[in-house]
């Protein structure tokens, strides 16, 4: 039976972040999904204030509540949770997936805390943070902060794995099964990627490359997310999202693009991982 994703996260016209990455991902995957937008913005805001709309608590309601009652929920293995437009969104997404969960024990919840990153710092009101904090990941399965947002939720410095490692067992400590840390510093050129579970550590790094386009962390999370439900273990999984991410970033460096280039060969370099994770 094909499963099917719920994905509560931003939408943009212009650019791949949010749904417009997870889509990508996971419908070539062969997984359905139920995108259901937070926000509805022109672009991200990389280009500046976009124009469009942030949805307030009741409406984001009335679709989860309505797209519930006629999905075929025995079909929903997973939601995938991201950028949320306002601090009232965070019950509403607590609500709905508490929901999922009590009629699909084996769901699994994957939340993307998407707080801030190096650049930029804390990019969304302290307010929705703290109840990200809070509230969300602590009843996650899975979280996916990157360096940042590992060092914010936890407040504890991230320089290298192994602070890396201590900041994501403590995050781990409050709740979460399954801790995925991006974007951690792994010596000169390199960057890597940190997952920590109860099964233990895995860590895999790749060459650094200069891209400067937006999303590379949506579509991780959602590649990491979607080959998990095609029933891989977690190495696997990992070693396909990573192939697939940075076959993606290297496109678009070639193309000295400003957006993420998402080709077909992306995914097929899933097949073959140039990359290996070793266990820690």
């Amino acid at each position: 039976m094909e499963q099917a994703i719920l994905s509560i996260q931003s939408f943009v016209s212009l650019g791949h972040v949010g749904n417009r990455a997870a889509c990508w991902a996971l419908e070539r995957l062969g997984l359905e999904v139920w995108p259901v937008p937070t926000v509805w913005f022109a672009h991200h805001p990389g280009y500046g204030p976009p124009a469009g709309s942030r949805f307030d608590a009741d409406w984001l309601a009335a679709v989860l509540d309505g797209l519930l009652a006629a999905a075929p929920l025995a079909r929903c293995g997973a939601i995938l949770s991201g950028y949320l437009g306002g601090v009232d969104q965070v019950p509403v997404v607590a609500a709905a997936t508490g929901r999922l969960r009590k009629l699909r024990p084996g769901l699994v919840w994957l939340c993307d805390p998407v707080l801030g990153d190096e650049e930029s710092g804390l990019f969304v009101p302290p307010a929705l943070a703290a109840r990200l904090r809070e509230e969300l990941v602590p009843a996650a399965d899975i979280v996916t902060p990157n360096r940042f947002e590992l060092s914010w939720l936890t407040g504890m410095p991230v320089e290298d794995r192994p602070s890396a490692r201590r900041a994501a067992a403590a995050l781990r400590g409050g709740g979460p099964r399954t801790v995925l840390a991006t974007g951690i510093p792994a010596g000169k050129g390199r960057i890597g990627v940190l997952l920590e579970s109860e099964e233990g550590s895995l860590w895999i790094d790749t060459p650094r490359l200069a891209c400067c386009a937006h999303g590379t962390g949506d579509l991780l999370a959602a590649l990491y997310l979607g080959w998990l439900l095609r029933g891989r273990g977690a190495r696997a999984a990992l070693e396909r999202a990573i192939a697939t991410l940075f076959a993606v970033v290297e496109c678009t460096v070639r193309a000295a693009a400003g957006e993420l280039r998402l080709s077909p060969e992306a995914v097929r370099a899933a097949e073959n991982p140039r990359f290996r994770a070793v266990e820690l």
